[in-house]
């Protein structure tokens, strides 16, 4: 049969190389006790979907909300599959899997069963726990960097949402206090002395409003004149959002926008309850 020696594959014997693995490895996953099973599953769901991004096992764990004593014993057990680093070394080196094989078994439900990892609730997950950071913020210097993680891959991961999922974060955005966004929480950068937020929000805009009102709950509305919704400078945010095909953005949110004169600044209301006015300055990038 094969088995796993650190990482490598190694032959043995003569039955299906397959079959070997797939008994390996539901044989791993079954020595983890019932009660973290279910942590254990969102770490690997992590580490599958998003195991370049985090690049230490203190980040991958304050990321996920676990403290690191719960994290690391709910991966104990998978030494023989997934690189831990030891203690001293959590804060420089991340946890992984070791090889291709076992991230293929762990995705293919019929091999898998109940270890099964759907990447769409990985991705779902993953999303919710951005939206988390970015609304929370970053309480200490040590979440600095999960907080920036978190805006920089947040938007964007809201767009990457297959249908299934997108009643529930939408249901998250209902709940999010956007009366708490900053340039922070957009992801300001600097573009010729103005404020520029990542790619992803922009994208993230545009993908909430084209949901439509009745899917979106109103969540984004397009305001063509600030002054009459009397909008004080702090309630507003202004950035730039730089796009190869400026005006197809621009005619993205307003069809009939013909041909506007690029910079454009569109204007939006952001949330419900809680709101925010953004004021964002399209141009080419």
């Amino acid at each position: 049969m094969k088995f796993l020696d650190g990482g490598r594959i190694v032959s043995s014997g003569g039955i299906d190389p397959s079959r070997a693995l797939e008994l390996l490895y539901r044989n791993i996953l079954s020595g983890i006790p019932p009660d973290h099973l279910p942590i254990a599953i969102r770490i690997l769901q992590l580490l599958n979907v998003h195991h370049h991004d985090l690049s230490t096992a203190d980040n991958q764990a304050m990321f996920l909300g676990l403290d690191q004593d719960t994290f690391h014993k709910s991966i104990q057990k998978l030494h023989a599959v997934v690189y831990v680093p030891p203690a001293n070394e959590c804060n420089t080196t991340a946890v992984r899997i070791y090889h291709h094989s076992f991230s293929d078994f762990l995705e293919d439900s019929d091999r898998s069963g109940k270890f099964y990892l759907d990447r769409g609730v990985a991705e779902y997950d993953f999303t919710l726990q951005c939206l988390h950071w970015i609304e929370n913020g970053a309480g200490s210097p040590s979440d600095r960097s999960i907080f920036r993680f978190s805006v920089s891959n947040g938007w964007d991961a809201c767009c990457n949402l297959s249908d299934d999922f997108i009643p529930g974060i939408i249901s998250r955005l209902e709940r999010f206090d956007f009366s708490r966004l900053t340039y922070a929480r957009v992801g300001q950068a600097s573009y010729h002395g103005k404020p520029l937020v990542y790619d992803g929000f922009g994208k993230f805009l545009q993908w909430l409003f084209s949901l439509g009102s009745i899917c979106n709950k109103s969540l984004i509305s397009v305001v063509q004149d600030t002054s009459k919704k009397q909008v004080s400078a702090s309630e507003e945010i202004r950035v730039q959002h730089c796009t190869e095909s400026p005006r197809d953005y621009i005619s993205s949110f307003i069809p009939d926008a013909g041909a506007p004169r690029i910079p454009f600044t569109l204007r939006f209301r952001l949330g419900n309850a809680s709101h925010v006015y953004i004021s964002l300055e399209v141009d080419i990038l």
